[in-house]
C-alpha cells in the first residue's frame, strides 16, 4: 500500500515538472519572437532621438542664417568682446571704489571704441590728458556691422561709454565727485546696452550668402576659395573643399589650421599653370601673394605676415564641380612689401617647385 502511494507521488511530481518545463519553453519562445519583431512591442518612438536629429540636419547645411553678419563675426568678434569685457572691468572698478584702476582703464577703452569705429586708436582724440596714460592700440580697424539693429545698439553703447570716460577723467582732474558718479551710471548704462548688442547677435534676420561658388572650372574654384577665405565665409570654404556642416573638408593649410585663415587673410594677384586634367582629377600650379593677420596675436596687437603661395591646387570632379582636395604650400617673406615681393617673383616652372 505504501509502495503504491510512493508511485503516485512520483507520477505527480513528474507531471508537475513537465508542466513547468512546458510553461518555460512557451514563455521563452514568445520572448524570442518579441525580440525579433520589436515593432510589435512598442508603437511609440522615444523622444530623445527625434530631438537630436534636428540640430544635425541643420549642421549639414552650415547652420548659418545670416552670412554677412557671420563673416563680420569671424573677423571682428574678438574686438567687440574686448570692448565689452574692458567696459565691464571698469564698471567693476568703479563699483569697488577702485578709482585708480578705473582711471587706468579709460585710455584702453578709448582705443577699443576707436577700433570698433574704424578710426585711428588715438587716446588724445578725446582731448583728455591724465597722468601720462596711453592706450595699447592694436591698429586694427573694424568695418561697420552689417546689421542695422546691432549697429545702432553698438553705437549707442559706445556713445554712453565715451561720455562716461570724459566725465570720469574730468571728475578726477577737477576733484568733482558728481562727475565721477555720473560716469559710473553711464558706464552701467553702456554695459546694459552692450548686453542688448549680444542679444541682437542671437536674433539676426535670415540673410543668405551672396557668394555663390562657381566651380565649373579649376580657376573658378581657386578664385572662389580666395574670395571666401578673404571675406570670412566659412560656408563657401566648406563647399569648395568638400566639407559638411560648415566645416572645411581640408583641416590644415601647410602646418596651420585652415579655419584660422578664414576672415584673416587677403590675397593679391596669382598666376597658374594647368599641369594635369583627366576629367576626374586635376592639378593647377599657382604662384601668388597672401597677407595673413595672425588671430593668435589678438586683441593686443595685429600681426600681419606676408606669404608667397607656391604650389599645387589639387581637385576632384564631383557632380560637374571641381572640389579642392589639397592646397598649395606657402613660404613666409621677410623683406617684402605688404602687397608684392619685389623683382624676384618667378612663375612655374622653377627649380625646386616639384620638391
Amino acid at each position: 500500500m505504501r509502495r503504491a502511494a510512493d508511485r503516485v507521488e512520483i507520477v505527480l511530481l513528474v507531471v508537475l515538472l513537465l508542466v513547468s518545463l512546458l510553461y518555460f519553453v512557451t514563455n521563452r519562445a514568445g520572448t524570442v519572437e518579441s525580440q525579433a519583431n520589436p515593432e510589435e512591442t512598442s508603437t511609440e518612438e522615444p523622444a530623445t532621438p527625434v530631438a537630436t536629429k534636428a540640430p544635425a540636419a541643420a549642421a549639414e547645411t552650415g547652420g548659418v542664417r545670416n552670412r554677412p553678419m557671420a563673416r563680420w563675426i569671424t573677423s571682428n568678434m574678438v574686438w567687440l568682446n574686448t570692448l565689452i569685457n574692458d567696459a565691464k572691468k571698469m564698471l567693476g572698478y568703479l563699483k569697488d571704489m577702485n578709482l585708480a584702476y578705473a582711471e587706468i582703464a579709460c585710455p584702453q577703452l578709448a582705443a577699443d571704441i576707436a577700433t570698433m569705429r574704424g578710426q585711428a586708436p588715438l587716446w588724445h582724440r578725446m582731448g583728455l590728458y591724465t597722468r601720462y596714460l596711453d592706450d595699447a592700440p592694436s591698429r586694427h580697424r573694424c568695418p561697420p556691422i552689417p546689421d542695422t539693429q546691432t549697429a545702432a545698439d553698438l553705437d549707442l553703447g559706445m556713445a554712453q561709454l565715451e561720455s562716461a570716460i570724459r566725465n570720469i577723467i574730468n571728475g578726477i582732474n577737477t576733484s568733482n565727485g558728481a562727475l565721477i558718479m555720473l560716469g559710473e551710471s553711464e558706464t552701467q548704462a553702456a554695459c546694459d546696452t552692450f548686453d542688448k548688442v549680444l542679444k541682437d547677435l542671437q536674433n539676426l534676420p535670415d540673410v543668405p550668402s551672396e557668394l555663390v561658388p562657381p566651380a565649373s572650372t579649376p580657376w573658378e574654384s581657386i578664385q572662389s576659395f580666395f574670395d571666401a577665405v578673404q571675406n570670412g565665409d566659412m560656408d563657401v570654404v566648406s563647399i569648395i573643399t568638400g566639407g559638411t556642416g560648415g566645416q572645411p573638408g581640408i583641416s590644415t593649410w601647410c602646418s596651420k589650421g585652415l579655419a584660422s585663415f578664414v576672415g584673416h587673410a587677403s590675397f593679391g594677384k596669382w598666376w597658374s599653370v594647368l599641369t594635369h586634367n583627366d576629367d576626374q582629377k586635376c592639378n593647377v600650379h599657382v604662384d601668388g601673394f597672401m597677407t595673413f593677420n595672425d588671430p593668435a596675436q589678438f586683441p593686443s596687437v595685429t600681426c600681419p605676415l606676408h606669404y608667397q603661395i607656391d604650389g599645387d591646387f589639387k581637385f576632384k570632379a564631383v557632380n560637374g564641380k571641381w572640389i579642392i582636395t589639397a592646397l598649395p604650400n606657402f613660404q613666409e617673406m621677410m623683406c617684402d612689401s605688404p602687397t608684392s615681393w619685389g623683382e624676384c617673383r618667378y612663375v612655374y616652372p622653377y627649380p625646386g617647385d616639384a620638391i
